[in-house]
């Protein structure tokens, strides 16, 4: 009964703040929410997250909004499910990306515990022989992510160096504790160059690597870039994942203009105008290489011919963008936070 209760007394909460800030009457903004859940399944909470309250917005556009239901359809007609493991895998999207010289952050393997190789060849089955391949490198970190994780799971980063009481925790391990790496004798990890970030996204959030998720649909050989939003890590995680705590902001996708304040994506509803571990003012500011993440993201989606709808992230260096990765079967609340319903793309001829 207690849960009932805490979940009314926050949606009261969050009609309120909608009615004041949107001008329109409680009694309407209840009847559009379990309007919008009765016809396409959409969840209260992403009608918040969305603005979905706003005036600006008609009811024909907000029916635009997909709920689950409506997201396998879609992704069924649009990525069929024998070709997403070119995705869902992530070494061989990794090599896709380096055979057709997509900016990415550099591959340096694949760790597993019997069929692991670097990619100049070498052995990469433990974390000796990760060790080798970073002193040949002359680095001293690198990151593995999980091949078949999703939403941040299981990502570590490697220091061949005692790391520092800050960075102790589950995401940074040394020799000392490789013991976490649960995959390695399962999928496996991709082996990858940790990326420096620019000093734009370092002011947002110096902690994690801040990211942009942007959503392109491939029409024929068009590729239009349909929304974006920035993620950076509420705290001191240094991954940005919306599932482990991670906040974002909207962005402007023809100019990369920061349009609102960062919010967390949960029950808490928090609005932030400067990130917790950051001194930006996000709102209002320019992201940096905008162009070129524009172009990035089209060159990463063309490179799978077959996935019309795709999430791609995409990290900023000081030498311009990287894609991190490219999900083809993204969070479909993707749509709430970059203002962009994919109901538009059934009257968008292929």
């Amino acid at each position: 009964m207690k849960y009932y209760l805490d979940r009314y007394e926050l949606f009261s909460k969050q009609i309120n703040k909608a009615s004041t800030i949107s001008g329109r009457p409680r009694l309407k903004l209840i009847f559009e929410v379990f309007l919008l859940k009765a016809i396409n399944k959409i969840e209260w909470k992403d009608y918040f997250f969305g603005k979905l309250y706003s005036h600006d917005i008609s009811l024909s556009e907000k029916l635009n909004y997909f709920g689950c239901w409506q997201k396998d359809r879609l992704l069924k007609k649009m990525n069929p499910y024998h070709l997403r493991v070119l995705t869902e895998n992530k070494y061989i999207q990794k090599l896709i990306f380096a055979a057709l010289k997509v900016p990415m952050p550099r591959l340096y393997g694949f760790l597993h515990a019997e069929n692991g190789i670097s990619f100049s060849g070498n052995r990469l089955q433990n974390i000796r022989d990760v060790d080798t391949l970073l002193n040949e490198l002359g680095v001293e970190s690198c990151v593995l992510k999980p091949v078949s994780s999703n939403y941040g799971e299981g990502i570590k980063f490697y220091s061949s160096s005692p790391v520092g009481d800050k960075k102790k925790s589950d995401y940074f391990i040394t020799r000392d504790s490789i013991d976490s790496l649960k995959y390695i004798g399962s999928s496996g990890y991709v082996c990858e160059e940790q990326v420096v970030q620019h000093a734009f996204m370092n002011e947002i959030n110096p902690c994690s690597l801040n990211t942009l998720r942007l959503w392109t649909y491939k029409k024929g050989a068009e590729v239009d870039v349909l929304g974006a939003f920035l993620r950076t890590s509420r705290g001191v995680k240094p991954v940005d994942n919306t599932s482990t705590g991670g906040i974002v902001a909207r962005v402007d996708v023809e100019t990369g203009e920061i349009v609102s304040d960062l919010f967390a994506v949960d029950d808490s509803f928090l609005v932030f105008e400067v990130s917790p571990m950051g001194t930006l003012h996000v709102k209002g500011s320019l992201i940096p290489y905008w162009p070129e993440v524009i172009e990035l993201s089209k060159s990463a989606a063309r490179c799978f011919s077959d996935l019309r709808l795709l999430a791609l992230d995409i990290g900023i260096s000081e030498a311009g963008p990287v894609c991190i990765e490219v999900n083809s079967s993204g969070a479909f609340q993707g749509q709430f936070l970059m203002g962009y319903g994919f109901g538009k793309l059934k009257k968008t001829k292929a």
